[in-house]
């Protein structure tokens, strides 16, 4: 599992990839409730692009305890 703070001090930039993946994962991230809390959950991606590849990484982030969930 990333926490937010793993995946910025790795040289991640906030955003995904793309305005479709983001859409998607927005989708799916506030469809889930915390597993920690039962609030509900809100999407942050990050990515960043090295040697022509892509790394990205999409969170579920609780909009009440901040508990963190990659998926």
């Amino acid at each position: 599992m990333h926490t937010i703070a793993q995946v910025v001090a790795q040289g991640y930039h906030l955003g995904a990839p793309s305005q479709e993946a983001e859409d998607i994962d927005a989708q799916v991230a506030e469809g889930l409730k915390c597993r920690k809390c039962g609030s509900p959950m809100r999407y942050e991606g990050y990515h960043r692009r090295t040697n022509g590849y892509c790394e990205y990484v999409a969170l579920a982030v609780c909009t009440h305890c901040g508990h963190e969930v990659a998926f």
